[in-house]
């Protein structure tokens, strides 16, 4: 029997990442707030890429790679964005043959869209829903391997922090009972499977149990993060009171048009400036065209006409898209606009990882949303999916090659105990403090100065800010607020601050990281990594070269 993974999420790169090691017979530990149904998974919507090429285009791998690397502004580690788009084909039909429901066309072919970013149909999809579908798959095949034990599951429990040993290797970790509050040890190697950094900004359209305290926990032990300033504004939200509604890219490739009224004249801008690819071009591109507009014809938002795609395509492609409009944001976009704008949707940056997934940290390593992996400075739709299945189970071999965990010894107490005196000693601090406003100063100040459009004065604006709450949290104490995520806050801040150092230092404009005061790219000094490492209780920003 091999030994111990804890895996941190049970999304899609997690359960990949557990199907594969548990096929090895590893045994697999799955760590989450929710169960895998309620992650931010199920969320997506528009489909996942492969260059199937069924559709008489003339598709290919290299296509496929060629686009991914030019999309994300030859940010991305090329050797893996080649293995990725290379193996695309393999993952998606092992994702069909395991009972993914994805639309077939009349040949019984995987059916294939438009997705932006990419001239030739290669995204396949399961009508409006194609994160649910795969995730419904790839549930069912955990199951099996929760039957024989090779699988089990740590629901309702918080990751806390990693466990490293005088030789500063990874041997487990902490984590919470949310009911209980109890702590225990998992001993084994670290996957860390747990989505984006949401909790840094509040309101995104991911889940808000993505919070990036597991990121967070990370990079203040000492692992290094990246590409940290490359955030994704998705091009077209509605925001309510309580939440943002995503438009899915899907929407926009079945037909969907975006356009603001002009001299009371429809003016479909993006077709216009954008002949070829359309309302389809990147989405760091798009995202900046709409705040363009917006700013110069004194606009809060943009107009989607869906009204001229017919019923079928929404029966068939976009089945469930109506509904959800018309139960959430009162909109029936068969007969109406639908009034859109960019909001923060997925973070390119994160846990530094190698083209295997390993940390610079031996035993730590990251899958998914949370790792910088494939996307560069802007992320392809339809790439999201097929990261997370992908990295699932090339982590697994990762993990197979590096063989057991690091003797650890007889269990003890003394883990648990170390970080509860450090919790308890909070109530120590001198001052006292809200947390909940603190986290909601922390989360304005952020939206406001890492947005589309960035410049040196407002980012220097957030880091006073953030150094401000980080010094008040490091005095604080809030008696009304929970100690562990006091503790948990902490970190978070400086991870906030490392976002900003990285935005301030990496002075061009790439991809989603657009400066107005250096509005063009600069490819000598920062065609680059953006590296982020946290010594000494320290933050250094360095530019590493890229594969």
């Amino acid at each position: 029997m091999r030994d111990n993974v804890v895996i941190i999420g049970s999304g899609l790169s997690g359960l990949t990442a557990a199907i594969n090691l548990a096929k090895n017979n590893c045994n697999v530990i799955l760590v989450s707030q929710m169960g895998s149904e309620c992650t931010q998974s199920v969320m997506a919507a528009g489909g996942i890429n492969a260059s199937l090429n069924t559709k008489g285009e003339n598709d290919s791998s290299e296509e496929h790679f060629k686009e991914t690397i030019k999309s994300g502004m030859y940010l991305a580690d090329s050797e893996a964005v080649w293995n990725m788009t290379e193996n695309a084909e393999e993952v998606v039909r092992w994702l069909h043959s395991i009972g993914t429901a994805f639309n077939l066309d009349e040949n019984y072919n995987i059916e294939l869209r438009n997705f932006g970013g990419q001239k030739k149909k290669r995204t396949a999809f399961a009508m409006s829903n194609t994160g649910k579908q795969v995730m419904a798959a790839l549930i069912e095949q955990t199951r099996r391997y929760e039957l024989l034990g090779l699988i089990k599951r740590y629901p309702h429990h918080c990751f806390q922090e990693i466990i490293l040993n005088e030789k500063m290797i990874c041997i487990g970790c902490l984590i919470k009972d949310e009911y209980s509050d109890k702590i225990e040890v998992l001993y084994g190697k670290v996957v860390a499977a747990s989505g984006g950094m949401n909790g840094l900004f509040g309101i995104t359209t991911g889940s808000s149990l993505n919070t990036g305290v597991v990121t967070a926990d990370l990079f203040f032990h000492g692992v290094k993060a990246a590409n940290l300033e490359m955030i994704q504004y998705h091009p077209t939200t509605y925001r309510t009171q309580s939440r943002l509604f995503l438009i899915s890219e899907s929407a926009r490739a079945e037909g969907g048009r975006l356009f603001i009224y002009r001299n009371n004249e429809k003016w479909y801008f993006l077709e216009e400036k954008y002949p070829q690819m359309k309302n389809l071009i990147a989405r760091d591109e798009l995202s900046l065209e709409i705040y363009n507009v917006c700013q110069e014809y004194n606009l809060e938002y943009v107009l989607l006409d869906m009204t001229q795609v017919c019923e079928e395509v929404f029966r068939s492609k976009l089945f469930g898209f109506v509904d959800s409009c018309i139960e959430f944001i009162n909109i029936n976009p068969m007969t109406e606009y639908l009034p859109v704008y960019p909001a923060i949707h997925y973070f390119m940056g994160g846990i530094y990882v190698d083209s295997k997934h390993r940390t610079n940290i031996e035993g730590v390593y990251a899958i998914g949303e949370c790792a910088c992996q494939y996307h560069g400075a802007n992320r392809l739709g339809g790439n999201s999916l097929l990261s997370t299945v992908y990295g699932g189970k090339i982590v697994a071999q990762a993990v197979l090659e590096d063989g057991n965990t690091e003797e650890v010894g007889t269990y003890s107490a003394s883990y648990i105990s170390q970080y509860i005196e450090k919790v308890q000693g909070i109530k120590e601090h001198p001052n006292y403090i809200s947390i909940n406003k603190l986290k909601k100063h922390k989360n304005e100040v952020m939206n406001q100065c890492m947005g589309i459009v960035r410049d040196e004065d407002r980012i220097e604006y957030a880091i006073g800010i953030i150094h401000d709450i980080l010094k008040q949290t490091e005095q604080g104490y809030d008696p009304r607020a929970d100690l562990y995520t006091q503790y948990m806050f902490y970190k978070e801040v400086i991870l906030c601050l490392a976002m900003l150092y990285s935005a301030r230092d990496r002075k061009e404009s790439r991809g989603a990281h657009f400066r107005k005061d250096y509005p063009d790219s600069n490819d000598k000094h920062f065609r680059k990594t953006t590296v982020a490492s946290y010594v000494n209780e320290t933050i250094q920003i360095d530019f590493v070269d890229i594969n």
